[in-house]
C-alpha cells in the first residue's frame, strides 16, 4: 500500500507540482486526497495565486463538512502562499466569514508587526523560542517552498488561532493568551453542544 501511495504522490508532482509552486501551493498539498477539497482541481483551475485564492474560498464555501484542509487553506489566506498541510479544527462560522471576506498576507503582516512584543514573549514563555528562532518561523510563512518543517509546529497553530480571532473580532487585545482562549472556548462550545 504505501508504495503505491508514494507512486501515486511522485505522480501528482510531476504533473502539478511545479504549477503548484508557481501559483503559491507546497506541493506537499498534493499529497493523497480523494474526498473534500482537491487541491489537484484547485491548481487544476487556477491561472495565477488571486484565481488560486478566489477558488480556496469558493471551495471553502460549497464544501458544508469540515475538511482536513481548512486550517491549511485558512492560513494560506492568511499568509498569501499556502504552505501548511496539517489539521485544526476551525468551527464553520470562522471558516464561512474568511471566506467571505478580503484578507491578505498585509493583514498578517501588519498584525505580526504591530503585536511583536507579544508574539515574541508567548513564544518565549511557552515554547522557550528566542526572538530569532521566532521570526523565522514568521518569516516562513510567507514563502513558498516544499519543506514540511511548519507542518508539525504547535506554535503555527497558535497563532492561527489568534490571527483567525484577531481578524473576525477586530478588537485589541492584552496578550497572545486572550485571543488563543475565546478561539479555544468556542471550539469548546462547539463539542460540548455535538456531544448532546
Amino acid at each position: 500500500m504505501g508504495v503505491v501511495f508514494e507512486t501515486e504522490i511522485s505522480i501528482k508532482s510531476l504533473l502539478y507540482g511545479k504549477k503548484a509552486n508557481i501559483l503559491g501551493m507546497s506541493q506537499d498539498f498534493l499529497q493523497g486526497r480523494t474526498r473534500g477539497i482537491s487541491p489537484v482541481y484547485l491548481i487544476k483551475n487556477s491561472r495565477n495565486n488571486k484565481e488560486l485564492n478566489d477558488n480556496v474560498k469558493r471551495e471553502l464555501l460549497i464544501n458544508s463538512e469540515h475538511d482536513y484542509l481548512c486550517f491549511s487553506l485558512v492560513m494560506g489566506l492568511f499568509c498569501g502562499v499556502y504552505n501548511l498541510y496539517n489539521y485544526m479544527f476551525i468551527p464553520r462560522e470562522y471558516v464561512d466569514y474568511i471566506a467571505k471576506s478580503n484578507i491578505d498576507s498585509n493583514y498578517t503582516k501588519d498584525f505580526i508587526n504591530n503585536n511583536k512584543d507579544n508574539i515574541y514573549k508567548y513564544s518565549q514563555d511557552k515554547y522557550g523560542y528566542d526572538n530569532t528562532l521566532c521570526d523565522n518561523i514568521l518569516n516562513s510563512l510567507f514563502d513558498c517552498t516544499n519543506d514540511s518543517k511548519l507542518y508539525s509546529e504547535e506554535f503555527i497553530h497558535d497563532l492561527g488561532k489568534m490571527l483567525i480571532i484577531s481578524y473576525i473580532n477586530d478588537k485589541e487585545f492584552n496578550s497572545c493568551e486572550e485571543l488563543i482562549n475565546i478561539f479555544d472556548k468556542k471550539v469548546s462550545e462547539k463539542n460540548k453542544y455535538k456531544n448532546m
